[in-house]
């Protein structure tokens, strides 16, 4: 083989290598803009979990820097007479910097499957007329989870495929709220610790280029129906 070619070899394998070592540093630094629950790091987020000794409703926390934000879930059944159940939840962010923070909807998925949140309509007089003709929509003041006061709602937040103008002042907090419904055809497992969505829900919200990730097993979202 003459040195000609072997140069050329060479040069196309020094490329190669310098093309696999930019993937894995930017790999690397893609991963650390992801933060997830459970799943701490020293030099990255902490997280943490807190149960509320008279409900047993759990919230689940997570700290980045000055950012600490919160997940509450539950769940219910809009229709006694459907197997159909509706998971609500909302997430609490507080800003201690001295920057404001743009917040936007991640993904959610159930045991998996990405689910996309319903549209939400905020009238009462809306749930017979509308959910029966557009189930991607359900009427948020008509669930129990949000008029007990259980999930607070203060803001709706836009679902991932609608642009957002959801900002955190500095010093300042903000609690956005969503609903899904579970996809599975039977979503419920009873026990004589009583009835709890199978499926696990995970789903993230990116709060100013970091993507914070909670991991809900079905165990631990708390029934807020009636």
């Amino acid at each position: 083989m003459s040195s000609v070619n072997i140069l050329t070899i060479l040069s196309f394998a020094c490329a190669a290598c310098t093309f696999a070592q930019d993937e894995i540093a930017t790999f690397k630094t893609e991963a650390k803009s992801a933060f997830v629950w459970g799943q701490d790091a020293p030099s990255g987020a902490v997280s943490w979990r807190v149960k509320n000794p008279l409900s047993g409703s759990e919230t689940l926390k997570i700290r980045y820097g000055g950012i600490e934000v919160s997940s509450r879930i539950g769940f219910e059944k809009p229709h006694k007479e459907r197997m159909e159940e509706v998971i609500g939840y909302t997430t609490t962010i507080v800003n201690n910097t001295a920057q404001t923070m743009s917040v936007q909807a991640g993904e959610i998925t159930v045991d998996g499957h990405i689910v996309q949140p319903l549209s939400i309509s905020s009238g009462q007089r809306e749930r017979k007329e509308t959910t029966k003709t557009d189930p991607g929509t359900i009427a948020i003041r008509t669930l129990y989870c949000f008029s007990s006061g259980f999930l607070p709602l203060e803001k709706v937040l836009p679902m991932n495929n609608e642009a957002s103008a959801l900002t955190v002042d500095p010093q300042h907090s903000l609690t956005v709220s969503s609903v899904i419904r579970d996809p599975a055809h039977y979503p419920m497992l009873c026990s004589v610790n009583g009835c709890f969505p199978k499926a696990t829900v995970r789903y993230s919200i990116r709060i100013s280029g970091h993507d914070f990730i909670f991991v809900w097993p079905g165990g631990w979202i708390a029934s807020c129906g009636k």
